[in-house]
């Protein structure tokens, strides 16, 4: 039987698990029981990921910027708790309270909380960027094609499908992408010397350039998304928004 990527959960559930983390000491599930009280009756979405990529992913964040700990709650905590987990797969939500993001991460059965963290951060609204945009995607949609793509191993997507999981209302700029200019945009990106540095900078690069210089499309459209850790996240996909082609992430510089 196939387990679903998306599965709800009552807003009470999710304080009772927060509930849980907080009385072990987890100062984020303390800001998210806050922010989900609010909210008495409603249902939140959780999301399906893979254990080991969300882990890398926060590895890297917590591994690119030593100032990350002072804007953040349990983020060291965070990972040392998904890197030993031996589960497989985990689900997550996030929820926003005051300045700060935060995300809960839950056993694959929901039954268990295993770990939380909060960033107060450097994001941007995408919208605010759209110059040159040539439309716009839903949220909902966005988050289909990132999800096939992170079940197809994208890391970068992980990120994407992080940024989407609670804005699915959102629209996003959506911008026409040549691939040929952007595999070699990203082949010369990727040609830094330093191997170390470059993975602290960037996910997924030499495989976006190598996918895009196989394209025969003319044409393809991309969308960016900026979370709240200082990364952006490029999306490509095919002109009819039918095929997700593939992602790549950058660390921005936030100095």
């Amino acid at each position: 039987m196939e387990v679903p990527d998306i599965v709800t959960m009552d807003v009470g559930q999710a304080v009772e698990r927060c509930a849980q983390l907080s009385h072990s000491g987890w100062e984020s599930a303390q800001l998210a029981a806050s922010a989900l009280e609010q909210y008495p009756g409603a249902t939140i979405e959780t999301t399906r990921v893979k254990t080991a990529s969300m882990a890398g992913i926060y590895s890297t964040r917590l591994a690119q910027n030593a100032d990350l700990p002072q804007r953040t709650f349990d983020i060291g905590r965070f990972v040392q708790s998904l890197t030993e987990s031996t589960e497989p797969f985990v689900r997550f939500f996030s929820v926003r309270f005051k300045i700060w993001r935060i995300l809960v991460v839950l056993s694959d059965d929901m039954r268990s909380p295993l770990a939380a963290t909060a960033v107060t951060g450097v994001g941007q609204n995408s919208a605010a960027n759209s110059i040159g945009a040539v439309g716009t995607i839903s949220g909902g949609q966005a988050l289909a094609l990132c999800r096939e793509l992170m079940e197809d191993g994208w890391d970068a997507a992980n990120i994407a499908v992080e940024k989407l999981a609670n804005s699915e209302g959102d629209e996003h700029p959506v911008w026409i992408a040549s691939p040929v200019t952007l595999a070699r945009h990203y082949r010369e990106r990727a040609m830094v010397t330093d191997v170390n540095s470059r993975n602290l900078t960037s996910l997924d690069l030499d495989r976006f350039a190598q996918v895009m210089s196989g394209l025969d499309d003319a044409t393809i459209r991309i969308f960016h998304l900026f979370d709240d850790y200082g990364w952006q996240a490029t999306c490509a996909v095919s002109d009819d928004f039918a095929r997700p082609l593939g992602a790549v992430a950058i660390r921005r510089s936030t100095e």
